[in-house]
């Protein structure tokens, strides 16, 4: 199972990829690449939210809602 994680990783996420295009059509570097565009959207979301609760809590503070 560890060796095919990062196929499976593409086919559980909500990317879209189903698992016949994952693991019968996709290269080794398509795979990688879009694991990391997987990463890099994650990244992104954890940074939107961090900054939509540091200005909940800016706001909540200054006694706006």
């Amino acid at each position: 199972m560890r060796e095919n994680w990062a196929l499976w990783r593409l086919v559980l996420s909500d990317a879209g990829f189903d698992y016949g295009t994952v693991f019968y059509h996709m290269t080794r570097e398509e795979i990688q690449e879009a694991n990391v565009a997987l990463d890099l959207q994650a990244e992104a979301m954890r940074e939107q939210t961090a900054r939509r609760l540091a200005e909940q809590r800016m706001n909540h503070q200054m006694g706006r809602r």
